[in-house]
């Protein structure tokens, strides 16, 4: 995870040349939804997600996981 102040939190993604994946997001770990649309490595195997906005309440986590698409 990346913190910049002019964009705010980023995913930074290392993979497969092209490899497409979604991102999801959890409060608990148990319950996922998936977040975004579908994203894409770029030909160096790099990418980045935005994280979107989300309630900062204090104490309030959020976890975020990568699902490859086959």
């Amino acid at each position: 995870v990346i913190m910049q102040a002019d964009t705010g939190p980023r995913l930074q993604i290392s993979g497969a040349p092209n490899q497409e994946f979604v991102v999801e997001e959890s409060g608990d770990l148990g319950k996922w939804q998936v977040v975004g649309g579908l994203e894409k490595c770029n030909a160096e195997g790099k990418g980045e997600y935005a994280v979107e906005p989300f309630d900062a309440t204090p104490g309030r986590q959020r976890f975020y996981r990568l699902i490859k698409i086959q």
